[in-house]
């Protein structure tokens, strides 16, 4: 076997080569190639300098006068956080413990013991959840009694490993610029991170199923939720938040876990001897545009993104060890630990299986230089993986009779969800071509793998893509990655600075999912290794006028990025608003925000909340999002079918529509008109499904409330669900909701 470096994390420095002049015309192409880049973004987004003068208010915080109890209220918040965090912190110490880990550096330390934390604490509450035991006193119980483990261990804690000397850095001057646009957007971001949640996706399924399972106090099936078939352990965090606290909570939660990722590029920093590279890469993660929507909502990228940058480094500590040593073993059982963990985070994410073993594979080529892998130290780290996952896949067979649901499922199980089935007993109805799996992944911008691979304009797609995340803006809100990594990517391969087993890695993350997604959030995980790549490239130039003209470049971009990140929309005068207590949650929740928060149905809920007995459950027609329901409902996506559509189309006459949803529990229906239209949803309605529909609305219902918008034709409405036999109130009869499509 050829002689190898034992240390992977060793990066062979290289002195200056060549002539300046040669080192001028490389400055000088990468000048234009960034002019290029920059001048396709920026034209894409419509930037101009007035652009730019209207954005810088939205770095200027607004929040006094406050009202005193708004900042008691996020001093209870912050508390809920620290609470969480020692609670994660105390299980991921238990178990490297256990583990008996060698640290290399105090910034290792922390972020893998946060990590192995978080996911003890996400299957935690799954065990939870599936026993049926998911009550908010016995979570409570389990993060106090972590806590209380974690302090008690305080005093016989081993010793913090030494720390490396940082090497000398000659652009220390940099550091103060970096660091102050950190704080710049942190500030901007403030008021988004401490308002009420609004983001969709988190309403409809992030938020949403804990807050069902902690309703229910068990994880249940929900088939008319075609997102639930997720792997979902951020969301068993989520549902620990949520317990303590509340939606905001959560948020912050996830925010914390983007954070973590500084600890990783800080111990990076230090093994490979690539001063100022850590506050560089997280200025450079951080500051994408992408990155920072996603600090500031409550979703899974930054979660993903963790659990992978713990992976990799994970993985490349492991190969820095002697071989067949005991610190080998358990960094590669790490490795593992870590990928499943990430893999237990989205459907995507299952990509990074075979990852070790394409590292082992990859190890043999002579001129890649990388590190000995063994056949069986990836086969190790790969099942650990997949044993991470099964629990999930396991839920999914025996709740949907579908492993990864809903890919093997065609004709979905008629019900809002396990309590509801009985009700709908033998309701078959045909496939809809607008609902189901394949449209949902139409939405996500799935790629048709046969045409990219084997047609032309496929292939020049896939090739462009690079290109196109990062001038090319859909979604300003999902897609606004930037342009700074496509410009520092020749510098990246042309001189790293870091172990070429990191690009390998992120190499590997990259392209799989390439092949079968375009859209930009799915690549936030692996934008987080890359950043680093880009950094230690900065930091590895060796002429010093062109490592600071990078950095000025750099500076530039990512203070543009802010600017654009924070110019309405989103309008932040409204988010300190409510941050400050100078407007109300309840208010702030009620009204819509455009692009954001469309058509909420918060005052109906508010409704259901304040008025209707406990016990009650709400059927919600036209919105999924029941996330501050503190009543039971069952609820539809959409790329569901609606248990309502269902309901019409099988039952035998209104009076039987009514009588199923009695047996579901159904008290009263919440309709969202202006959501249901905005999402473009019909109901398909056979001939007895339609004389259901009128007879229902009209003579088994009351309408006991409704909020209407007229410009925006923003119209919710809570109907109850009249007993057998008793006669609707004339005045509170509606004979049309929102106007069918008949088949």
């Amino acid at each position: 076997m050829r002689r190898r470096r034992e240390d992977a994390a060793g990066v062979p420095e290289r002195g200056e080569r060549g002539s300046p002049w040669f080192a001028a015309l490389g400055a000088l192409c990468l000048l234009a190639w960034a002019a290029w880049v920059l001048k396709a973004h920026y034209e894409s987004l419509g930037v101009r300098g007035p652009t730019l003068a209207a954005a810088l208010p939205a770095l200027l915080p607004r929040p006094w006068p406050a009202d005193a109890w708004a900042l008691l209220r996020h001093g209870k918040r912050l508390l809920g956080l620290g609470w969480l965090i020692a609670a994660a912190w105390s299980a991921g110490r238990l178990a490297s413990g256990l583990l008996k880990v060698a640290w290399t550096d105090p910034f290792e330390k922390a972020a893998v013991r946060f990590g192995l934390g978080l996911g003890a604490l996400a299957y935690a509450v799954l065990a939870l959840g599936l026993c049926g035991l998911l009550y908010v006193p016995v979570i409570l119980s389990l993060l106090a009694a972590l806590s209380a483990a974690g302090l008690r261990g305080l005093e016989g804690s081993e010793a913090a490993p030494p720390a490396a000397p940082p090497a000398g850095d000659a652009d220390v001057p940099w550091r103060p610029v970096f660091a102050c646009l950190l704080t710049a957007a942190a500030v901007a971001g403030l008021p988004f991170l401490l308002a009420p949640e609004t983001f969709w996706d988190a309403l409809v399924y992030h938020l949403n199923l804990p807050t069902m399972y902690l309703l229910r106090h068990r994880v249940f099936p929900t088939p008319a939720n075609l997102f639930s078939g997720n792997a979902l352990s951020i969301q068993m965090l989520f549902t620990a938040a949520l317990a303590v606290e509340g939606p905001v909570l959560a948020k912050l939660l996830n925010w914390s876990m983007g954070l973590a990722h500084a600890l990783i590029f800080a111990s990076w920093a230090r093994r490979w001897g690539r001063p100022g590279a850590g506050l560089l890469a997280t200025a450079f993660f951080f500051l994408s545009p992408l990155v920072l929507y996603e600090s500031y909502r409550t979703s899974v990228g930054l979660g993903w993104s963790f659990f992978q940058l713990c992976a990799f480094h994970s993985l490349m500590t492991a190969c820095g060890r002697p071989e067949a040593s005991r610190e080998r073993g358990t960094w590669w059982l790490l490795a593992g630990l870590f990928l499943g963990l990430a893999m237990s985070t989205k459907y995507p994410a299952w990509l990074l299986a075979p990852m070790p073993l394409l590292a082992a594979a990859l190890s043999r080529v002579r001129r890649l230089s990388l590190p000995v892998i063994h056949g069986r130290e990836a086969i190790l780290a790969t099942a650990v993986s997949v044993v991470m996952l099964l629990p999930w896949v396991l839920r999914n067979a025996a709740f949907y009779h579908d492993p990864v649901f809903p890919y093997l499922t065609e004709a979905y199980a008629p019900g809002g969800d396990g309590l509801c089935d009985a009700a709908l007993a033998g309701c078959s109805l045909p496939v809809r071509e607008d609902k189901g799996w394949r449209a949902m992944n139409q939405d996500a911008r799935s790629r048709d793998v046969r045409a990219t691979v084997s047609t032309i304009a496929g292939i020049k797609r896939y090739l462009v893509h690079p290109w196109a995340f990062s001038t090319k803006v859909v979604n300003r809100q999902a897609d606004f990655i930037g342009p700074l990594f496509l410009i520092l990517l020749p510098l990246a391969l042309l001189r790293s600075g870091a172990p070429p087993l990191l690009g390998v890695l992120v190499l590997g993350a990259w392209l799989p999912l390439s092949l079968i997604s375009e859209m930009p959030r799915f690549f936030l995980p692996t934008l987080a290794p890359l950043s680093f790549l880009l950094a230690s490239a900065v930091a590895a130039v060796r002429r010093r006028w062109a490592r600071h003209g990078l950095r000025t470049l750099c500076a530039a971009v990512l203070t543009v990025n802010v600017l654009m990140t924070f110019h309405p929309p989103p309008e932040p005068r409204g988010f300190w608003d409510v941050v400050s207590g100078r407007t109300s949650e309840a208010e702030f929740l009620t009204h819509g925000i455009i692009g954001m928060y469309p058509n909420p149905p918060y005052a109906g809920l508010r409704f259901i909340n304040e008025r209707l007995r406990p016990g009650a459950k709400v059927l919600l027609v036209g919105d999924a999002r029941g996330v501050y329901a503190e009543k039971g409902y069952f609820s539809s996506g959409q790329f569901d079918v609606e248990i309502m559509e269902r309901l019409l189309n099988c039952g035998e006459s209104p009076a039987a529509v009514a009588e199923r949803l009695r047996r579901c529990g159904v008290t009263h229906i919440l309709v969202n008109r202006a959501e249901f239209y905005r999402l473009k949803q019909s109901f398909h309605l056979t001939a007895k499904g339609d004389a259901n529909y009128r007879g229902f609305w009209q003579d088994r219902t009351e309408k006991v409330f409704e909020s209407y918008a007229p410009p925006a034709d923003h119209w919710v409405a809570v109907f109850r669900v009249l007993d057998e036999g008793e006669p609707p109130a004339p005045a509170k009869t509606e004979p049309m909701l929102i106007g069918p499509k008949r088949d």
